[in-house]
């Protein structure tokens, strides 16, 4: 008898996301949390044995279940909330039954749908509210399992708990797959509406809010039914012991969590603005980061990746070409600098470059004084040396010359002559 074949992703894997070449140090296009509290690692000390046994999740799934005030077996902890959305898709699907996902949504639940040969029924949620009369339109009777994502990802947009109802109520047949990892984000938290739905499964996780994205832990609350089917399908050691011990400590201290959701719901109105000053069209967002369309994506990206900060773009991704996505940081150094860098790389007002040329004549301003302004700034370079100079200034490093490829490594955010260059200009200095 010969094996099963493996059935294939479509595409590229999803998280080989295409990234900018120039290095980062601030990221922004993963949706992590503030990095968490350093005496957290003096948990390894003190709980050193669990280096050594099989690890158990019953004393985070009690603590999980009097967190959010229900039974302990309807509480099942996972590696990532991505663990649980896998299993989710598992218990409930296979051939010839389907799942109803408005999209764009979370890369990762339409590839664990197509693993199980379900079909996927999208209905287009681009923005805005939730598409409940789109969705119920779309159940059938082998419709298994719907997508509930609030906030959403990519988008920030978010569901109602009257969407949530009438879904709910509309789709008897189905588990409602309530994804809330960004909840501690919005206005309202779908936790106790969800709960008191006989088919809806809440998945959760640690990795954004509580800045521990590293310890792979989620969780999956829902009816114990449902749990124990999860329960049944996953592997029984899903997470490490250490990891586990750390979730519980953070969770027995809450305040740094909250404390960095309030400060990045007050960035994220700021984040916004920039955008919008910058000429970004910007979606409302609930979530701890925030969508934006704007003209030329990968030169966002890059653009940022030269003043050092890591962001989203969508690449071939169906509606979202003409996007990028920006995690608001909680850090109000960190919020300056990206909301000066989107202006540098949207807005720039100055050219300036350190060894005058033909093609560009004696217009320019020169390095490195020139770098002293602080206006939104673009910086020729054509030595690592030179990259460094920018960077360290703010201004946004564009390589030229023959050796310009071997300084987008090292820092420069693009290798341009003339003609891309002019390209990428604003008008304002493209007519000098």
């Amino acid at each position: 008898m010969s094996a099963p074949r493996p059935r294939p992703w479509v595409g590229a894997p999803p998280y080989r996301v295409p990234r900018a070449q120039a290095p980062v140090d601030l990221r922004l296009d993963a949706n992590e949390g503030a990095r968490p509290d350093p005496t957290l690692l003096d948990e390894i000390q003190d709980r050193a044995r669990v280096l050594g046994d099989y690890p158990s999740a019953a004393s985070l799934e009690r603590a999980l279940a009097a967190w959010l005030g229900v039974a302990p077996e309807r509480v099942l902890v996972t590696a990532g909330a991505d663990d649980a959305i896998d299993r989710s898709c598992r218990a409930m699907l296979g051939p010839g039954l389907r799942a109803t996902l408005p999209e764009p949504g979370f890369v990762m639940l339409r590839r664990y749908v197509e693993l199980t040969g379900a079909q996927v029924d999208a209905v287009p949620w681009p923005e805005g509210p939730y598409p409940t009369e789109g969705v119920i339109e779309a159940h059938t009777p082998q419709t298994r399992l719907v997508s509930l994502t609030s906030p959403n990802n990519p988008t920030g947009a978010v569901v109602t708990p009257s969407d949530l109802k009438r879904v709910g109520r509309a789709c008897e047949g189905a588990l409602l797959l309530v994804d809330l990892a960004y909840a501690e984000f919005a206005d309202h938290d779908l936790t106790p509406d969800a709960l008191r739905l006989e088919n809806a499964l809440i998945t959760r996780t640690f990795s954004k809010a509580w800045g521990l994205a590293g310890l792979r832990i989620g969780y999956a609350v829902g009816p114990a039914q449902v749990i124990g089917w999860l329960r049944g399908i996953g592997l029984p050691y899903a997470a490490s012991g250490l990891s586990l011990a750390l979730a519980e400590r953070a969770l027995t201290d809450p305040d740094r969590m909250i404390d960095f959701v309030s400060r990045v719901r007050r960035g994220r109105g700021q984040l916004v603005d920039a955008l919008r000053r910058a000429g970004a069209r910007p979606q409302t967002s609930q979530a701890n980061f925030v969508l934006a369309r704007v003209e030329d994506p990968l030169w966002w990206r890059d653009g940022m990746a030269g003043l050092g900060i890591g962001i989203r773009a969508f690449p071939g991704v169906e509606g979202l070409v003409d996007a990028i996505r920006i995690a608001v940081p909680g850090e109000a150094a960190s919020l300056e600098r990206l909301c000066r860098a989107v202006a540098t790389v949207a807005c720039p007002q100055r050219l300036v470059h350190a060894a005058p040329g033909d093609w560009l004549g004696d217009r320019y301003d020169a390095l490195p004084e020139a770098l002293c302004s602080r206006q939104p700034t673009w910086a020729l370079v054509q030595t690592p040396e030179e990259v460094a100079q920018a960077r360290q200034a703010r201004a946004l490093p564009l390589a030229i010359g023959p050796r310009a490829g071997a300084l987008v490594p090292l820092g420069a955010a693009r290798a341009v002559d003339l003609a891309s260059l002019r390209a990428l200009l604003p008008p304002s200095l493209r007519a000098r």
